[in-house]
């Protein structure tokens, strides 16, 4: 600003030095991305920008506020809309928005791009990059070969320090970025009660075998020094026990990888949120739940969907599965196996259109309950329903566009593996004893890996409540038990941290629940529901 002045007859320009303040960019009004746009957009720049999302979801959680992460803006009771989320530092100097891009507000060069960081979001995630990216050069330096390639997540380690400083801070910064990416129930924890936290959550696809170069015995254990820091190598955490891992940024999956260039997934890149469940488990009769079933899809933002099923084969009337969808969806793979079993025995790729089912066959195995899982290999677009019908041998079989795959398990993300699934559908009129299927049922767990187990329950006449168990009915604490109507998109809050656990929704209609474990946690291996009055 510039101020005239008359003194003994001369002109003076007199400057008067203008200040941008906190209020000023409080003024500013804008609106959050939802948690899905933002998601999408991260992994857009991440794929533009070769930074694994996994290390910018990391990065985001940590510079959240409690209460507000995932936010660019919250709500303000100075003012009748919602301004920016900010934090000011000691050195008097503030972090701004979503990733807390941080400036001294005094200097005047900045103005216009500290207030497009407030208002664009989009705009403050740019930023983050480019400031990670800046940390990512200081560090490869004249590096070359795979200790510079930035697909692998264990280069990052430095970078990740140094986004917010060097020294003890920085030690500190990396370890909480790590534990995002490393466990899902750190990323729960962290989110408090966001809102939206189910559907955050649902976007990180941890990693629990993530490698830093502390587990290097000549690594020092001093403080991370942005100047001169300790050198490492990948191949010296392959030689110290530790894995390496590689994002893939066609399938936006990680793999395992090994220095000759190679790299292994124990899903083939595929992974896809558990959605829902389907059963058929009365295949003489005719109705949902018996010889045909839907489950529905959602849209995860740069990751797949997954929904099972359980099917009970008759020679007669169901010794064959016609697998719909409702929308063209493209590929997906399909892994079945016996109930019982912890291994997929059959796994294959086909393309699914709409109005166009393919036919599969139980195993080879001959088993006569099967379980199997349908995931797509890409985001959806939109909610979609998958089908599954009973047919018989003299039915066509539609062989559609399918290759056959690895055999490997099923990943449901946040390091979650499915196990099985069981189905508590009563209104089943089939001679069984015991009666599974129809008021108790029972599904297997991994012992060495996290189980996800699921179950369909129909509630209603005398099954009114659900009891979730281990098979011997002993104590076990487990990762939590949620449930949700069956075609509902989020999960609710958990509803237990221990089995037993008993269910007891208000209406009556078709549920999916899924029980999360740890490995050996439930020692039995098989999961129960059964219906308690």
């Amino acid at each position: 600003m510039q101020m005239k002045k008359i003194i003994f007859g001369i002109v003076l320009t007199l400057s008067t030095a203008y200040s941008l303040t906190i209020d000023d960019l409080r003024e500013i009004q804008g609106v959050n991305p939802t948690p899905n746009k933002l998601n999408n957009y991260i992994i857009l720049k991440a794929k533009e920008s070769n930074i694994p999302p996994i290390i910018l979801k990391g990065i985001l959680l940590k510079e959240g506020l409690p209460n507000h992460k995932w936010k660019q803006y919250s709500p303000d009771r100075d003012y009748n809309h919602d301004t920016i989320v900010y934090h000011p530092d000691s050195v008097g100097s503030y972090g701004l928005g979503l990733f807390q891009i941080t400036y001294f507000l005094d200097n005047s060069n900045q103005e216009n791009e500290i207030k497009k960081v407030v208002r664009d979001w989009k705009f403050n995630v740019d930023m983050a990059i480019t400031k990670l990216l800046i940390k990512w050069k200081a560090n490869v330096g004249s590096t070359t070969g795979v200790d510079a390639n930035p697909l692998i997540i264990e280069n990052w380690y430095y970078p990740i320090a140094w986004y917010n400083g060097s020294g003890a801070k920085a030690k500190e910064y990396v370890d909480i970025v790590y534990n995002y990416m490393r466990d899902i129930n750190k990323v729960v924890y962290a989110l408090g009660s966001s809102q939206n936290r189910n559907t955050i959550s649902s976007y990180y696809k941890t990693i629990s075998n993530i490698s830093d170069p502390y587990i290097i015995p000549s690594f020092r254990g001093d403080d991370i020094r942005g100047s001169r820091p300790q050198v490492y190598t990948l191949k010296d955490i392959v030689d110290s026990g530790g894995e390496l891992h590689i994002w893939n940024k066609n399938s936006n999956s990680y793999s395992r990888y090994n220095l000759n260039g190679e790299s292994t997934n124990t899903t083939d890149g595929v992974a896809g949120i558990f959605d829902g469940a389907g059963s058929l488990i009365n295949p003489k009769g005719n109705g949902y739940g018996n010889n045909y079933d839907i489950a529905k899809m959602y849209p995860h933002g740069g990751t797949g969907s997954t929904v099972v099923f359980q099917w009970l084969y008759d020679a007669s009337t169901c010794s064959q599965l016609d697998i719909s969808s409702q929308y063209d969806i493209g590929d997906v793979v399909i892994k079945s196996k016996k109930w019982s079993e912890h291994l997929t025995e059959k796994a294959f790729k086909v393309k699914l259109n709409e109005d166009a089912p393919i036919t599969m066959k139980r195993p080879d195995s001959n088993p006569t309950w099967i379980t199997f899982a349908v995931t797509t290999t890409s985001t959806l677009p939109y909610p979609n329903l998958i089908k599954a019908e009973c047919k018989t041998s003299s039915d066509r079989f539609k062989t559609g566009i399918r290759s056959d795959i690895d055999k490997n398990l099923v990943d449901v993300t946040y390091d979650y593996y499915w196990t099985g699934t069981g189905s508590i559908i009563s209104n089943v009129n089939r001679t069984f004893n015991p009666p599974y299927g129809m008021t108790a049922d029972l599904a297997s767990t991994f012992r060495t890996k996290n189980s996800l187990t699921s179950f369909q329950w129909l509630k209603q006449g005398d099954c009114q409540k659900l009891k979730i168990s281990a098979s011997d009915d002993s104590s076990v604490a487990v990762n939590g038990v949620h449930i949700k109507e069956w075609d509902a998109e989020n999960w609710g809050e958990s509803k237990c941290s221990s089995l037993p656990c008993t269910l007891s929704p208000s209406t009556n209609d078709f549920f999916v629940i899924k029980v999360k474990s740890s490995p050996d946690a439930v020692t039995s291996g098989q999961i129960q529901a059964e219906c308690v009055q």
